[in-house]
């Protein structure tokens, strides 16, 4: 995202963007994700031009995802997010029901990022992977047949894989 700041410099947000977080009903993303982004926002490293879209098996609609974001962030981010963090990163949050291995998943993502181009003023992506290790492979290929991953007229996409390779310690990197 942001470059680290320069001795004597100050970070620059980073660029604008659309993070679909792959498993958004999880764990990860209220424990951690959520609460870290709103680190970001209070230390001005995210710009306008941001949003979440989360995708997960899990049965509900934009307002009960907003709902979930909302309880996730009192119960573990820092005591001191401010009000207006809170309302704008619940604000920016979307959610979307789907199998990771149902192409209509991703037909789906690809209008919502459409619409979102005009909404939030980016094309950029990112795809996180907060799944279990056997997802990556299945949701990358996906990602590719439905051209998400493509980069075009200047916008970019990236995916990033949250777990270690692996099932425990003992497990090779493979």
């Amino acid at each position: 995202m942001a470059e680290p700041a320069a001795k004597g410099r100050a970070a620059r947000p980073a660029d604008g963007c659309i993070l679909v977080i792959f498993g958004g009903a999880g764990d990860l993303t209220k424990r951690l994700l959520i609460p870290a982004l709103c680190n970001l926002i209070e230390s001005g490293l995210l710009p306008e031009q941001f949003a979440v879209v989360g995708i997960a098996r899990t049965a509900m609609d934009t307002a009960a995802y907003r709902r979930m974001i909302e309880g996730g962030i009192g119960e573990f981010a820092n005591a001191a997010i401010k009000p207006a963090t809170k309302r704008w990163i619940t604000e920016r949050c979307h959610y979307s029901q789907g199998s990771f291995d149902d192409p209509a998943t991703y037909e789906k993502l690809r209008d919502m990022l459409g619409g979102f181009a005009a909404t939030y003023g980016t094309r950029n992506a990112i795809f996180y992977l907060a799944t279990p290790p056997d997802a990556f492979a299945p949701i990358v290929r996906r990602l590719g047949k439905a051209g998400l991953v493509e980069e075009s007229e200047g916008a970019w996409r990236r995916v990033i894989i949250e777990k270690p390779f692996g099932h425990d310690l003992e497990s090779p990197a493979s």
